[in-house]
């Protein structure tokens, strides 16, 4: 089975970056894709990004040396530039770019 997770649209890389981790990392938990993409999808559209530093993605990250509190930094000097910016990964705009196509059944696991 060949399954292909991709984007409609260009995504930030933060965003783009927390989608990926959590995605495989369901993967590699034993989800199948479906169930892995809808976590994925979940971490921003539910907001639990801003939160992602105390989840084990978060401290999977951190582990890889991904400075996490250099990029909430960042964010926050890019909304206090532009006090009418909020960024905000929950926005439609970053969650569903994200689609699952392919040739095979995407509920089993290959």
């Amino acid at each position: 089975m060949r399954n292909v997770a991709s984007a409609l649209w260009e995504i930030d890389d933060f965003a783009a970056m927390l989608f990926h981790a959590q995605l495989y990392s369901a993967l590699s938990d034993g989800a199948t894709l479906v169930a892995a993409h809808r976590a994925a999808v979940d971490v921003l559209r539910t907001g639990a990004w801003r939160d992602i530093r105390d989840l084990p993605i978060g401290q999977f990250l951190t582990s890889l040396g991904i400075d996490l509190d250099d990029a909430f930094d960042q964010i926050a000097e890019v909304e206090a530039d532009d006090p009418g910016t909020v960024i905000d990964f929950a926005d439609l705009e970053h969650w569903s770019a994200y689609r699952l196509c392919g040739v095979g059944h995407l509920l089993a696991r290959s």
